[in-house]
């Protein structure tokens, strides 16, 4: 059987009616978006949304080339959709690197007062890289490093990855992607682990984008805390939800400070989260 990477698009649609003021129904249908054995790739994974100002929905995933493992000859690509999601775009890769090097973990942000698309990418989980788009994923800035960026962080990290989902424009302007990093090898990254083996954390920008800094690391009060996703609650505060190897639930943290510092972390039975 053919697999399939899926969208049923409910939030994305739900934020263009919402930009419209239409009323439709959020969930009416469902599209194949990326399909394995497509256009050149084996596998299609670790998808991310967008919607422009304009009601643009982009989709980018990991376009892996030649299996379905986390490391190798991966691309990071994008398809949009001007129709609300019933049809797609050809893909188109924003960036791909000769030879055996992992471009991934896509982590859009859309700057509502610039209507500039911004993306941060992981090149081989050592490094990050940053692209923006003007006008709605058409083209893309050429990719700039911005490893130096998790300096700030203070912490002795061997692998790094963007989120994997899409970031977030705070109240007051500030973007700000989920990171987690491990101070190991992906080879030796759960050996002899401590609760401060991996960790969750945020990088931010102040100035649209033009340069990125290291926010707050959550504190490693739940062993092992990585992957994540952030949110503006409705007080201001900013919550962080994040995978949590092997405790049967996700982790959850706020900060109070535009993600500058994070209080401690807690397990969260009422998200039940089996370990991938």
């Amino acid at each position: 059987m053919t697999h399939r990477l899926l969208f049923t698009l409910a939030l994305s649609i739900g934020c263009l009616a919402a930009a419209s003021g239409d009323d439709m129904n959020p969930i009416q249908f469902r599209t194949d978006v990326f399909v394995n054995d497509v256009d050149g790739y084996s596998t299609y994974r670790i998808p991310a949304l967008s919607v422009t100002p304009s009601g643009r929905v982009l989709a980018f995933c990991e376009a892996r080339r030649n299996s379905h493992e986390d490391t190798g000859d991966i691309d990071l690509i994008c398809k949009h959709s001007d129709d609300g999601g019933r049809t797609w775009s050809p893909q188109r890769v924003i960036h791909s690197e000769a030879g055996a090097i992992t471009i991934g973990n896509p982590c859009p942000i859309l700057d509502r007062s610039t209507g500039t698309i911004h993306l941060l990418m992981t090149r081989d989980y050592t490094g990050v890289l940053h692209t923006s788009s003007s006008d709605g994923g058409e083209t893309w800035t050429p990719p700039r490093d911005i490893t130096a960026s998790l300096a700030g962080f203070d912490y002795p990290l061997a692998i790094v990855a963007t989120g994997p989902c899409h970031g977030i424009q705070l109240a007051d302007g500030r973007l700000m992607a989920p990171v987690w990093m491990c101070d190991r090898t992906r080879a030796d990254r759960y050996n002899d682990v401590t609760d401060d083996r991996i960790r969750a954390g945020t990088l931010v920008s102040d100035d649209h984008g033009a340069t990125w800094r290291a926010g707050g690391l959550v504190p490693a009060t739940v062993p092992l805390i990585h992957e994540a996703t952030v949110a503006e609650c409705s007080d201001g505060s900013v919550l962080i939800s994040t995978r949590a190897w092997r405790a049967g639930a996700r982790a959850v943290a706020r900060s109070t400070d535009g993600g500058d510092s994070w209080g401690p972390a807690a397990l969260d039975p009422q998200l039940p989260d089996p370990t991938c």
